[in-house]
């Protein structure tokens, strides 16, 4: 199957796998929640003009968001990319790809609003 990936995706398996990390599909859910707390840590985390930690109503609770915006007027239209962070909705936060989408925001010149939720096993969906 790798063969059909593009050549960066396989590189960046590839490294992964050179770390020698356990599979996460062995792993507890804390452990695979620690790990993912280390592996992220020391992501890069490049200057944007702000970041803003908001709140959205949803079905039973408020949902954190958190706004990053590259350009540094407020009244400036810009594109919005609304991110919603990975990990099988078992895995990941606000602050684990707060790198990545401050990445986003200063490469694509938009405003990104990374979405966090709730997490299984502690809330099936």
């Amino acid at each position: 199957m790798r063969t059909e990936l593009d050549p960066e995706v396989i590189e960046v398996i590839e490294d992964i796998e050179a770390e020698g990390l356990p599979e996460w599909s062995a792993m507890s859910v804390a452990s695979a929640r620690r790990l993912e707390d280390e592996v992220f840590s020391g992501d890069d985390t490049p200057e944007v003009a702000f970041v803003r930690n908001l709140a959205i109503p949803g079905p039973e609770c408020e949902l954190p968001i958190r706004m990053y915006r590259h350009g540094t007027d407020p009244d400036d239209s810009a594109p919005v990319l609304v991110y919603y962070h990975g990990g099988g909705w078992v895995l990941g936060t606000l602050d684990s790809i707060d790198g990545v989408c401050r990445r986003l925001a200063r490469r694509g010149e938009c405003v990104v609003v990374s979405v966090d939720y709730r997490l299984a096993p502690e809330h099936p969906f």
